[in-house]
């Protein structure tokens, strides 16, 4: 039996479960940690976290609240596993929990899963290593005769629904893909914005989604410092995972962003490679 656990989204938390996003790091690390003692029954469980504590004694608590140990007797090493992709979380899982399914894992981003789950079992500081945790990753494989049904209406909105990025390439099937992804003006009016910066260009000629990589007149390391301290995260540094380009940027433009965020975000990286 593995225990698998991951903080959804807040579209999904806020909009289904009726609960404030918070801070979903430190939910998560509690969560896993009040779990483990739960297992364990070696005392009644308290916990004093972030986001949950136990007995609780915050904002409408009586105050009668007792630590209280299981009454079921279950294995006590049960495994706890996180689903999560970003690089606070990876650590995180690393630190307290068994084992990690890296969401968006591709063969080229092993060393950089490698670093962030190293980091964690230093942070553990109990001679944790990799013979006490696992990382399984996963691949979806579509079966059939004809490639261009690959990127179907079904499989699409199969995979959009599950909140999948799809890139298709397919000269076929593309412009049904495009037109079922409704974000696509938004994105590349944000390509081209962005493409028109002096020394920017896009790095890659093929078609694109909600996500398009940029060839910087710079280190994208050094882009991500400058547009932190005007309040961006730019992208991400393609170099952390693929030699060669330590000058590339990958960018997500989402539902979210409108044209005066796209233009503000452009002048901003103008700026700062200038």
């Amino acid at each position: 039996m593995i225990a698998g656990l991951g903080v959804s989204g807040p579209q999904i938390v806020e909009g289904w479960y009726g609960q404030p996003w918070g801070r979903p790091y430190y939910r998560l690390k509690d969560y896993v940690q009040i779990m483990k003692k739960v297992f364990a029954r070696d005392e009644p469980v308290t916990h004093n976290g972030k986001e949950f504590q136990l007995p609780y004694h915050g904002p409408g608590s009586m105050g009668i609240g007792k630590p209280l140990k299981s009454i079921l007797h279950m294995n006590p090493n049960i495994p706890v596993w996180l689903g999560s992709g970003t690089e606070t979380n990876v650590r995180m899982a690393a630190e307290v929990a068994d084992g990690i399914l890296p969401l968006g894992f591709v063969p080229q981003t092993a060393p950089m899963y490698r670093k962030w789950v190293e980091e964690g079992f230093a942070r553990a500081g109990n001679g944790k290593g990799w013979k006490d945790f696992e990382m399984q990753s996963s691949v979806t494989v579509i079966i059939t005769d004809d490639l261009r049904e690959a990127p179907s209406r079904v499989v699409i909105e199969g995979l959009l629904a599950r909140g999948a990025t799809i890139s298709a390439y397919d000269p076929v099937a593309m412009p049904e893909a495009r037109h079922l992804y409704a974000d696509e003006p938004r994105v590349h009016f944000a390509a081209d914005a962005l493409a028109k910066i002096p020394g920017v260009s896009l790095a890659f000629d093929g078609p694109f989604f909600n996500e398009f990589a940029l060839r910087l007149p710079m280190p994208a390391a050094e882009v991500n410092r400058r547009m932190l301290e005007r309040g961006y995260w730019a992208g991400f540094d393609l170099g952390r995972c693929c030699p060669g380009r330590e000058n590339e940027l990958l960018v997500c433009v989402t539902e979210t962003k409108t044209a005066a965020d796209i233009e503000s975000f452009a002048r901003s990286l103008a700026e700062v490679l200038s």
